[in-house]
C-alpha cells in the first residue's frame, strides 16, 4: 500500500506515549552523526531521495536554521528529515489534510509492561491489552508500532522499484523511529499505579516530577540528548554524542528493530524504573495528569546522571546502527 496514501484513523491507544523521543533537536543531533558515518555513495543516494520528499519545502527546507550555512544543504536536509515526523504533529491544526496524510502516532513507540509490584501484576495482567506484533506487516497492511515501522521502512528503502517520494518518507521515518526506539521510555509503560486503574503511565507521561523544566518522567528522558528546550547547538550536541563512539559501541550487533527495542526494555526496567521509583509512584501519583495538585517525584542527582549517561550512549548506538542499515540498503541495492 502506498505510504503517502495511508490515512490513519485517530485512535486513542491505551499505553501510547504522548511526547516525541529525544526532542526534535536530539533527533537532529543523532541524524547528523548518522550522516558523518555514511559513505559518500550513501550520502548521495540519501540526498537524491530526500529531494523528492512530498513535504520538502515546508517540512524540511523551511525548517533549516538560518545560521547553518557553513554546512552543505544535503547534510542539513538529512538531519532535518529525522525531525520531520515531529514537525508534522503541528499540522493537525494548521493543515489537517497534511496531518492525516503524514502523521503516524503509533510508530513512535512499542511498549512492554513494567509492574509496580508482583502483586499488581498478578491482579491486573489479565485486564491489560497490548500489541505484541514485531514481524514485518503482511502485504497491504500498515505497521502498528515502532518495531514494525523500522522493518517496513527498511524494506521500502531496499526496494529499487518503490517510487522515490515513497522512499523519501520511509527514510525520514526510519531515521526518526530508529532513534525513538533506543529511548527506553518509548519501549515500556509502568502498570499497577492505583490512580491509573488498568492503564499504564504511557511511558512515564503520567509520572509527575518536581522539576521546573521537565514536568513528567517521559519529558525528562526525552531531553537528555538535546540538553535544553531552548536554543540548542546541534553541532555541539553531536560532538558529545560522537564521544560515545567507543570500541564497545563499534563491536555491538547491528540487529534490527526487535533487538533495539529489547535492549531498551531492559534499560527501562533497570534504569528508568528502579524499584524506589516504582514504590514512590505507587504512593504519590494520585491523578492521571500532571497539574498543580498532582503528587510529584523528585529525581536524585545520581538518577539524573545515570539517565544522561544511558541516553547519550543510546543515541550514539542508534546513530551507528542507522548508518549501517542505510549503508546497506542505499548502496547495495
Amino acid at each position: 500500500m502506498s505510504l503517502i496514501r495511508i490515512i490513519f484513523a485517530a485512535v486513542l491507544l491505551l499505553v501510547a506515549p504522548l511526547a516525541g523521543a529525544w526532542t526534535m533537536h536530539g533527533h537532529r543531533a543523532i541524524a547528523d552523526l548518522v550522516w558523518l558515518k555514511l559513505s559518500p555513495a550513501a550520502r548521495d543516494a540519501a540526498w537524491r531521495i530526500l529531494q523528492t520528499h512530498p513535504d520538502f519545502q515546508r517540512g524540511l527546507a523551511d525548517q533549516v536554521p538560518e545560521n547553518s550555512a557553513e554546512w552543505s544543504l544535503p547534510r542539513l536536509i538529512f538531519r532535518e528529515s529525522a525531525a520531520w515526523p515531529d514537525t508534522v504533529r503541528s499540522y493537525r491544526d494548521t493543515d489537517p489534510a497534511a496531518w492525516s496524510r503524514y502523521h503516524r502516532g503509533n510508530w513512535h513507540w512499542f511498549n512492554d509492561l513494567v509492574w509496580v509490584s508482583a502483586e499488581a501484576e498478578q491482579a491486573l495482567i489479565s485486564r491489560v491489552e497490548i500489541d505484541r506484533a514485531e514481524d514485518l506487516p503482511s502485504m497491504g497492511e500498515e505497521p502498528r508500532n515502532a518495531v514494525q515501522a523500522i522493518k517496513w521502512t527498511t524494506a521500502i528503502l531496499g526496494d529499487p522499484t518503490v517510487a522515490d517520494e515513497e522512499q523519501a518518507l520511509a527514510l525520514a521515518w526510519l531515521l526518526h523511529v530508529g532513534a525513538d526506539i533506543h529511548n527506553p521510555v518509548h519501549a515500556v509503560s509502568l502498570f499497577g499505579l492505583p490512580a491509573l486503574g488498568n492503564e499504564g503511565d504511557r511511558g512515564g507521561n503520567r509520572i509527575c516530577l518536581d522539576d521546573l523544566e521537565n514536568w513528567n518522567l517521559h519529558s525528562f528522558w526525552d531531553l537528555q540528548i538535546a540538553g535544553s528546550r531552548g536554543e540548542v547547538d546541534i553541532d555541539a550536541r553531536g560532538l558529545l554524542l560522537a564521544r560515545e563512539l567507543t570500541d564497545e559501541v563499534a563491536a555491538m550487533p547491528i540487529g534490527d528493530g526487535s533487538l533495539w527495542w529489547r535492549e531498551s526494555v531492559e534499560l527501562a526496567r533497570s534504569v528508568v524504573y528502579p524499584q524506589w521509583l516504582r514504590l514512590q509512584a505507587a504512593a504519590r501519583i494520585d491523578s492521571d495528569r500532571c497539574d498543580v495538585t498532582s503528587g510529584r517525584i523528585r529525581l536524585s542527582a545520581a538518577y539524573r546522571e545515570e539517565a544522561r549517561v544511558v541516553a547519550m550512549a543510546q543515541g550514539a548506538k542508534s546513530a551507528v546502527r542507522l548508518a549501517a542499515v542505510l549503508e546497506d540498503v542505499l548502496v547495495s541495492r
